[in-house]
């Protein structure tokens, strides 16, 4: 694969993730831009966020390989101890997409989750094999569609934990009710969906080995019947206005997929 000759000038090398949800307390940036296999640098400005730092990384949008083949493992990566960057390798092939959420000690997305972000040209491909299938360590299921996740529907959602992760937007743990056991669901339980239509929305399965290890898989919200009874100004959303992530030229994308990317596909009933 030929080494990309854009002149990448520093100012457009740094992608900053503006703060997503109102004022936010701190803010985060990629140094340079994300590289197939290149090693990314993440950097946290301001004062107000409390380590330890931490850097969700979720596939988005179809994979670019031959027949489509999916190796992009969720990244789940902690910043050390009080620490305000953090270095990784980034296990993505080029024309691959990403959505980034940076947390702090506060709570689960508290830096704001970044919009759709491209991996750029890179001539090294040690990273990953092009062949080979990723496996998460668990399937998750959601019950009574797979095609579908519908404003204000009660969904049931098999345990243990799990994340709505929205593109450019604000992402949350996902509240966990009564856990019950079903004859033909099993266990699991419910969740009413008070996202608006029209929202994209990744839901990531994780347990005590951490965020992403049963995968993720994406949806556009439903309409269905427009009952709007759970939806308030708290509910989930994008942000209104321009959307956040500011990126260079060459790690814009140029289209977004609400497809399923590098994550389980749940067990249709």
């Amino acid at each position: 694969m030929p080494t990309s000759h854009c002149a990448y000038d520093t100012r457009l090398l740094v992608i900053t993730l503006i703060l997503l949800r109102g004022a936010r307390a701190y803010t985060w940036s990629f140094k340079e831009a994300p590289s197939q296999c290149g090693q990314s640098t993440v950097a946290v400005a301001g004062n107000d966020g409390t380590p330890p730092f931490h850097i969700l990384i979720a596939p988005f949008g179809p994979s670019p390989l031959p027949n489509g083949i999916e190796t992009r493992q969720i990244l789940d990566i902690p910043f050390t101890g009080n620490q305000s960057e953090v270095q990784f390798q980034l296990t993505y092939p080029t024309g691959s997409q990403f959505i980034a959420v940076v947390s702090d000690a506060s709570g689960f997305a508290s830096g704001g989750t970044g919009v759709a972000t491209m991996v750029t040209n890179s001539t090294d491909n040690s990273c990953f094999d092009a062949t080979s299938t990723v496996q998460f360590d668990f399937v998750f299921n959601i019950f009574p569609t797979v095609a579908q996740v519908v404003q204000c529907q009660n969904l049931r959602i098999s345990t243990p934990n799990f994340l709505g992760i929205i593109p450019g937007g604000q992402s949350f743990v996902i509240p966990e009710g009564t856990i019950t056991t079903d004859a033909s669901t099993g266990t699991g339980f419910s969740y009413q969906a008070n996202l608006r239509a029209g929202t994209t929305f990744l839901l990531m399965g994780g347990d005590v080995r951490g965020n992403g290890t049963g995968g993720s898989v994406t949806y556009i919200v439903a309409l269905g019947n427009n009952d709007g009874s759970c939806l308030s100004n708290n509910s989930p959303s994008s942000t209104p206005g321009s959307p956040a992530g500011a990126t260079s030229s060459s790690s814009s994308p140029s289209s977004t997929s609400g497809s399923s990317a590098g994550g389980s596909v749940p067990t249709e009933t």
